[in-house]
C-alpha cells in the first residue's frame, strides 16, 4: 500500500478524523485506521517534538492493543514513516521519520 497515494488533501483533513464524514475520503476501513493512527502521531509529536512516543501511549491514545498497534506501526514502518524501536522486554517507542513528518505536515496542518 503507497500512503502517499491515499484520496486526502489537507481541506478534507482540516478537523479531526473523527468529526470528518469517512464516506467523502475515498478510504477503505484500513487506510482510515492508519490515517487516524499517523494523525495521533502527529498530535504527540507537536506536543513533545525532542522525543519518540511511549507504544504504550500510543495504544492508549488510538485504542487498540498492542498487537494490533504494532500490526499497523510495521506497515507504517515498510512504508518509511515511522520508526519503531519495540524491545524484547516489552515497551519501545515509535516516532516519525521525516518522510512521515512531511506527510503529516501536508494532511493536518501544523
Amino acid at each position: 500500500m503507497d500512503l502517499y497515494s491515499l484520496p486526502v488533501r489537507r481541506s478534507d483533513y482540516a478537523a479531526a478524523m473523527d468529526a470528518i464524514n469517512v464516506d467523502d475520503l475515498g478510504m477503505n476501513e484500513g487506510e482510515l485506521l492508519l490515517a487516524g493512527l499517523l494523525e495521533q502521531l502527529w498530535r504527540m509529536a507537536l506536543e513533545a517534538p525532542a522525543r519518540p512516543c511511549s507504544l504504550a501511549r500510543v495504544s492508549k491514545r488510538v485504542h487498540r492493543p498492542m498487537s494490533a498497534l504494532m500490526r499497523q506501526l510495521s506497515l507504517l514502518s515498510e512504508a518509511g514513516l515511522v520508526a519503531v524501536d519495540a524491545r524484547e522486554e516489552g515497551g519501545g517507542s515509535v516516532a516519525l521519520t521525516a518522510a512521515g513528518r512531511a506527510l503529516c505536515a501536508e494532511w493536518f496542518g501544523a
